[in-house]
């Protein structure tokens, strides 16, 4: 059979949204510590004093309280940038995009070479509302400031390739890997692209072979190089790294279909069988007409299986 329903892993923005905590002169581990004790145990008076209970109760997933202690701060201070920029980060891990960027708009408006409110407001645009090419425009402003912004390129990248444009995506890719040679998911998206997208498998392979050597937790690596192996005919490596990609995330579901092709193109029935019948029970509803493939194919499978038997 072809290769019709074989599933790369979607893009994933590498970096959400960061909250950034006012950065005192001995702000370290155990003065993150000291200072909150500080400002928890007396009353607060100061915008900075506000916005560090706030990083704190974002820590610890209060995302109502913080967004009232950046309220407060915002009222002492409405120039603290910072302030709003803390705020939007939290709108936005709710879900409230608009909101998250109308802090980072504000941000900016104070302060123009805000270079994180950019990043924040293109994974607002990007991620949260699908608006590429505002999320573009953002992250290159990023960039403009600040050249070494290695979550900037690598965002863009992701922006480019969900708009079609993947000879930008990749050098997105290639100069955020120059600067941080260690980013096992900008290698697999990478991979995607020159598997996908411009169909070099080797290339793909090498690149997921690189996010995994970083990572070797990385299922996703695991699960797209299979899919490459599989379109260069490297059968049994393809499986083991399907294989591989379930052991370490089973709800993970594209391996389970995608191995379920190649064991029937092997002629390995009962595997196909299993793989099949994983996918059904962890596939979303979302899934439907590849459930209802794996269906198809089980029905069709059990069907010459008992025709053999009579």
């Amino acid at each position: 059979m072809k290769y019709r329903i074989i599933v790369f892993t979607s893009l994933i923005l590498i970096t959400a949204v960061a909250i950034y905590v006012i950065k005192y002169k001995d702000f370290s581990p155990s003065g993150v510590n000291n200072k909150f004790i500080e400002v928890r145990g007396r009353k607060l008076s100061s915008a900075e004093d506000y916005i560090n209970r706030g990083f704190f109760y974002y820590q610890s997933g209060e995302y109502d309280k913080a967004i009232s202690d950046f309220n407060r701060a915002v009222e002492i201070n409405p120039q603290h940038a910072l302030a709003y920029a803390n705020r939007g980060a939290i709108y936005y891990r709710k879900g409230q995009y608009d909101e998250a960027i109308s802090d980072f708009d504000k941000a900016i408006e104070i302060d123009p070479g805000y270079a994180k409110a950019y990043f924040n407001r293109g994974v607002a645009y990007g991620k949260g509302k699908r608006e590429y090419d505002r999320a573009i425009s953002d992250f290159t402003k990023a960039i403009e400031i600040n050249p070494g912004y290695v979550e900037a390129y690598a965002n863009r990248g992701n922006a480019y390739s969900e708009i079609g444009q993947h000879d930008q995506a990749i050098s997105d890719y290639d100069e955020a890997l120059k600067i941080n040679p260690r980013l096992a998911k900008v290698y697999n998206s990478r991979g995607i692209i020159y598997g996908k997208d411009k169909n070099q498998h080797e290339k793909a392979i090498l690149d997921f072979s690189k996010a995994i050597e970083i990572d070797p937790t990385y299922a996703e690596a695991y699960a797209n190089r299979g899919v490459a192996y599989g379109m260069t005919g490297q059968y049994e490596k393809a499986i083991t790294d399907y294989n591989r990609s379930i052991e370490l995330n089973p709800r993970y579901v594209e391996p389970y279909l995608n191995k379920a092709i190649v064991c029937e193109r092997l002629g390995r029935t009962q595997e196909a069988l299993e793989a099949y019948k994983g996918f059904i029970k962890y596939a979303p509803p979302q899934y439907g007409m590849y459930i209802e493939h794996a269906k198809q194919r089980i029905r069709e499978l059990e069907g010459r299986g008992k025709k053999k038997d009579s």
